[in-house]
């Protein structure tokens, strides 16, 4: 679960930091100044973009040397108990109303990063960018060649989800296709009504639901909700029903199979963009309540959605040709040949059923299987070219950057940071 998302939110562990504290072993030395920041991220609950969250402002902390970091889930009661000097500088956290209130009285400068939080719009608050999250599961399932698309989540009460389905429905219409939405609860352990209100959703929707057809979860826990129930109904993941989740949560996304394919939300720069902000405010300077929205994390492919669907049965040959071969290098010509058509015949039949060259099709695929080589393994660059069908590390280094923007180095160190930091918090 996450910001947008929040099925505990009665649950708010925060965290102050304190002047004057040393703040443990091994950090920078005590200083004569030292800001105090109340956390509250709801620490007690493990969801992994909490962790993420905390990681990303104590590697800040750590940075700036000067903050004392105190944990407590309601420091606007250590406000209003406190008489004169207040106990801490500022505050990050999951915001709610009273905690805002007793801040502005204090005039304690405060950052918000709970999407949902019921005072977003009237104090700074940083999020990651839902609705590019909603067009990223778009574009990776239109590029799997599906033209029916549905959207699951917390649509009634949270605003991260109605963001994402916005950007999931923007790419589908673009493109002419149809969508459906589909409205849950927000929690199911110990709520066994939430429960049958959402067996009763999937009886409801997957009979009726023409195949195949791409599904983007807004959490992956429920995205395994989802799978099983689709299973339940006969339905193969991913060949009829392509899953996509949110959240990149390790142990949920690996196992059981199928594994999951989701989006990071990059909630660590989050956290750390978050502590930047408040630092400069405790310094005196003026940023006026707005959101921030970051740009998320990677998508990671893995088996929920390594499947294509397309109508052309030419074409359709042409995809499991290459995802057999995705380990080795393979040439157009010889994907032509393997289906027995020639080269021209292939390409333009290609371009019609998925709007694209067979080239950049095979480029696409080998760079999605060195994405998930890049985070999952520890192998070298050259092995994970080789795993991939690159005919070098140059080639591979140059296509990965062409078609995500960034090195398969900066793509792997950018997981690692984010994944140490959360270790290191947890």
């Amino acid at each position: 679960m996450r910001p947008g998302h929040e099925p505990l939110r009665h649950m708010r562990p925060v965290g102050i930091l304190r002047r004057g504290d040393a703040g443990g072993t091994g950090g920078p030395p005590p200083m004569t100044t030292r800001k105090r920041i109340a956390i509250s991220l709801e620490l007690e609950w493990v969801l992994k973009h909490h962790q993420d969250v905390f990681a990303g402002t104590q590697a800040y902390a750590r940075r700036c040397g000067d903050w004392d970091c105190i944990l407590s889930p309601y420091p606007e009661r250590l406000i209003e108990g406190t008489r004169g000097a207040s106990p801490f500088d500022g505050i990050l956290a999951r915001v709610t109303r009273p905690m805002a209130a007793a801040a502005r009285a204090a005039g304690i400068p405060l950052v918000n990063v709970w999407y949902s939080s019921p005072v977003a719009g009237e104090v700074t608050t940083v999020a990651p960018d839902f609705q590019e999250i909603g067009r990223m599961a778009a574009r990776h399932l239109l590029a799997r060649g599906l033209r029916r698309f549905a959207y699951i989540g917390v649509l009634r009460t949270e605003r991260a989800p109605r963001e994402e389905l916005a950007g999931y429905a923007e790419v589908v219409r673009k493109a002419g296709l149809p969508i459906k939405a589909i409205a849950v609860p927000d929690r199911f352990a110990g709520v066994s009504a939430a429960w049958d209100s959402f067996r009763r959703a999937m009886e409801a929707w997957i009979p009726g639901q023409a195949l195949p057809v791409g599904i983007f979860c807004d959490r992956d826990l429920l995205a395994r909700y989802v799978v099983n129930a689709l299973t339940r109904h006969g339905v193969k993941v991913p060949h009829e029903a392509a899953v996509v989740g949110y959240g990149n949560e390790d142990l949920i996304c690996t196992h059981p199979e199928p594994s999951l394919t989701s989006i990071e939300g990059g909630h660590y720069r989050v956290g750390y963009r978050a502590a930047e902000l408040l630092d400069r405010m405790i310094d005196g300077a003026k940023i006026p309540p707005r959101t921030i929205h970051l740009s998320p994390g990677n998508l990671i492919p893995r088996r929920s959605t390594d499947a294509l669907a397309v109508e052309d049965r030419l074409v359709a040959s042409a995809l499991r040709r290459i995802a057999d071969a995705s380990h080795a290098p393979i040439r157009v010509g010889s994907v032509a040949a393997a289906v027995h058509v020639s080269r021209r015949t292939l390409e333009r039949r290609f371009r019609a059923a998925l709007g694209q060259s067979v080239a950049r099709y095979i480029a696409q695929q080998r760079v999605e299987r060195a994405k998930r080589l890049l985070v999952e393994s520890r192998d070298l660059g050259k092995q994970v070219a080789r795993a991939c069908g690159f005919p070098s590390t140059e080639q591979m280094w140059l296509t990965f950057k062409r078609v995500t923007g960034m090195s398969p180095t900066a793509f792997r160190r950018q997981a690692r940071v984010e994944r140490d930091a959360r270790e290191r918090t947890s």
